[in-house]
């Protein structure tokens, strides 16, 4: 955003790999995540049970 100018408390700079010197300093502060997804076919209500602790539907609160 060329000639404006944003204000924030705290700054998240979420991006792909390689991206530590986009910014002057930001090498000191990277900080690398893997995430993975699964999918499988539709499976049954005691096929999640059996997998799954607690009957959660992920193992991401919330999911």
């Amino acid at each position: 955003m060329a000639g404006h100018k944003v204000t924030a408390a705290s700054v998240i700079i979420a991006t792909n790999g390689y991206s530590d010197s986009l910014v002057k300093g930001l090498k000191r502060f990277v900080l690398p995540l893997s995430f993975t997804q699964t999918a499988t076919e539709p499976l049954s209500e005691s096929e999640i049970g059996s997998i799954l602790p607690q009957g959660l539907r992920s193992l991401t609160p919330g999911g």
